[in-house]
């Protein structure tokens, strides 16, 4: 039997959780006076197990100790998804202020030795006797499993949990590994942060040394051994995907404050506080291995100096499309960097927000295909763009092309995804193709030009830009709609766009919606305002128009007589 209702702790003790005694005891009943009455009328004495167990709910914010012999312990629900294991076996538990941001609904019981937190999307079993950990999602899927709770051995603390086969791990730091996943390696990290394929992240925040055996030992077994201490915390957060273990994640970094410069190229000795200098590498095809992994382990901006890697024209390229660069003087942008100003100042902005890292690893991205498992040469920045470098002295290099398709930034005919293709290195260039359904801004290079926004049919798409200068952001969506395509722009800065919709055909008129219909310019020099063109040869429809603060424009592009 269990209470019915929720009992608030806030009439307790001073605390915003709330909770559920189940399978413990009968319920007493309660007399008029008060009292409380067992069968019979008589007094109602708690047992000692119970009374204990009460008294150990009347804590302080969302934490619920835990009964250990030598030492202390303690669980503390930070979100629904988010809880922190913490493990003393000398000394004290480490005492924090309730940290949660949210109230959490957590109902307890207890029943076989076995207790049982669950909240509105996990449910975590703990053995009383050994501490042993069951971690179970709302869809009664098994996340995490221990045999045995943690332990400390010969100086070292261990931890270990079952491996299923199909599980695999990223992150614990910038290596330089060709494959981000981690199953059968042995690591040591100073980064204690990985993500299980399973469907959460481990944060280990304590002290010590860290060396993760990753079923290279026993394959069926993923251990965790902390050597040097005698305490051992970590967060726990579930997440279907990496996006989600991100943002729960942020729920504990600093925020990042960013200005409009630290998308140019930065003077080392100013280098902002939120950004991660990355070591210089013995070649640039590490650095990029590098790159990829510490951004798997949640670093939100890696930054990098291209003077560490002298005469290495890959690497300057590559600086071009980099979160944040930066040398020994201070620089301009120019170049690919300048015109994606506002395409990265709008990922700084979600990095603050949700915690993501601006490169996304591509099973971040796409985590439901194991062939990213695999690449930490390639990587997308942001949601939009596939970056594939080139470096050392390759000549050739295959890039894998995730479902969907995509279509290379300088042009070029659409290619079908879920493939591994071949190109060949063109002097200068990098690599980056775009997925159908892809919006990307271009910032213009001089003040008298649009901003580009390219659209890549035949999906619908959008984009919000982060405006800086009105705290908000501007909507631009594209979509096709049976004989026609819609183009949409809702700004919070006044300027000129020029819409690029690649893979088109001809159209037989352009106009906006309650407004003029759009004059044909025959070449590029003859564009203006409320014009459109179309290239025959690279298959683009361009499409200029002015956009007013808090406007709501929209441009037919039809592709029929009408």
């Amino acid at each position: 039997m269990k209470f019915s209702q929720e009992v608030p702790l806030a009439s307790l003790a001073r605390t915003r959780t709330s909770f559920r005694f189940s399978r413990l005891f009968p319920i007493p009943e309660q007399s008029g006076q008060g009292a409380l009455h067992g069968p019979g009328g008589a007094p109602y004495i708690f047992p000692g197990l119970f009374a204990m167990l009460l008294a150990q709910s009347i804590y302080a914010g969302n934490t619920y100790p835990l009964p250990v012999s030598d030492g202390a312990a303690e669980i503390e629900w930070i979100t629904p998804s988010t809880f922190r294991f913490q493990r003393v076996w000398n000394g004290a538990l480490d005492s924090k202020p309730d940290r949660a941001s949210e109230t959490v609904v957590v109902d307890r019981s207890a029943e076989k030795g076995i207790l049982e937190f669950r909240s509105k999307h996990l449910v975590v079993r703990v053995n009383e006797a050994t501490l042993a950990f069951e971690v179970i999602d709302g869809h009664e899927k098994v996340l995490l499993r221990e045999d045995k709770g943690a332990e400390l051995k010969d100086g070292q603390i261990v931890l270990r949990r079952r491996m299923p086969d199909k599980e695999d791990f990223v992150g614990l730091g910038p290596r330089t590994e060709q494959r981000l996943g981690a199953k059968g390696m042995v690591i040591e990290s100073q980064t204690p942060f990985l993500i299980s394929t399973a469907g959460y992240g481990l944060d280990y925040s304590s002290a010590g040394e860290f060396r993760f055996d990753l079923g290279k030992t026993n394959p069926a077994e993923a251990r965790t051994i902390i050597s040097g201490v005698s305490r051992v915390e970590y967060l726990f957060h579930y997440g279907p995907g990496p996006k989600e273990i991100f943002e729960e994640r942020a729920k504990w970094l600093p925020p990042i404050d960013f200005r409009e410069e630290d998308v140019g190229v930065r003077a080392a000795a100013r280098l902002p506080k939120y950004a991660r200098k990355l070591d210089k590498q013995t070649d640039s095809c590490k650095a990029v291995a590098a790159l990829v992994h510490a951004s798997m382990t949640g670093t939100r901006v890696p930054a990098l100096n291209p003077d560490d890697y002298p005469g290495d024209v890959n690497m300057e390229v590559l600086a071009q499309v980099l979160p944040m660069v930066y040398r020994k003087e201070w620089s301009n942008a120019t170049g690919l960097r300048k015109r994606l100003a506002p395409f990265l100042i709008t990922y700084l902005q979600e990095a603050t927000e949700k915690g993501y890292p601006m490169i996304h690893p591509l099973p971040m991205q796409f985590s439901e295909d194991g062939a990213g498992l695999d690449r930490s040469d390639e990587f997308m920045l942001g949601d939009e763009m596939l970056v594939a470098p080139f470096c050392g002295a390759q000549q050739k290099r295959t890039v894998y092309l995730p479902r969907g398709n995509w279509t290379r930034l300088t042009g070029g005919p659409s290619i079908r995804g879920k493939q591994t293709i071949s190109i060949d290195a063109k002097a200068g260039e990098l690599p980056i193709f775009l997925r159908n359904g892809a919006v990307l801004p271009l910032a213009p290079l001089s003040d008298d030009e649009p901003m580009e926004m390219h659209y890549y049919p035949k999906l619908g798409g959008e984009f919000f830009i982060w405006e800086p200068d009105a705290d908000f952001i501007s909507q631009l969506h594209a979509s096709p709609a049976l004989d026609y395509f819609r183009v949409e722009s809702e700004t919070r800065k006044e300027r000129v766009y020029e819409w690029v919709l690649h893979q088109m055909e001809e159209p037989k008129e352009v106009q906006m919606v309650d407004g003029p219909t759009f004059e044909r310019a025959q070449n590029a020099e003859a564009m203006g305002l409320n014009r459109w063109m179309f290239n025959p040869v690279t298959k683009e429809v361009r499409v200029r128009l002015q956009a007013k603060v808090g406007g709501h424009e929209i441009v037919n592009i039809w592709l029929i007589n009408r």
